[in-house]
């Protein structure tokens, strides 16, 4: 439980009631796969209520489906890195690990 609770979590879930876990993990599974079909560049960033102010926010969120606001709320969130006052050696780490991410943090940090 305590190396990956999420997995801990299931499992007890699926002890429980297997169907009931089945049906949340295909909910899940198709709300992971309706996100990762939305598209978003500059223009969709542009209209992004989350990004660029507060005053439509509510009206969206009533309106559009669930997957949509959630893609558009972590869209929004800014980019930090691990640095400074973010100081998170565990995320420094992972960036560590790829090639690329470690190149590029090497030329940020230089």
């Amino acid at each position: 439980m305590k190396r990956d609770a999420a997995l801990g979590e299931w499992l007890k879930k699926f002890a429980e009631s297997p169907y009931a876990a089945a049906c949340e993990w295909r909910d899940k599974e198709a709300a992971i796969l309706k996100q990762k079909a939305l598209s978003y560049d500059a223009d969709t960033h542009r209209v992004n209520v989350f990004a660029n102010g507060e005053t439509d926010k509510a009206t969206f969120v009533k309106n559009a489906p669930p997957e949509v606001v959630e893609g558009c709320k972590w869209e929004a969130t800014p980019v930090a890195f691990p640095t400074a006052k973010n100081l998170n050696l565990t995320a420094q780490s992972k960036i560590a690990t790829v090639p690329r991410l470690s190149a590029l943090w090497t030329a940020m940090t230089e």
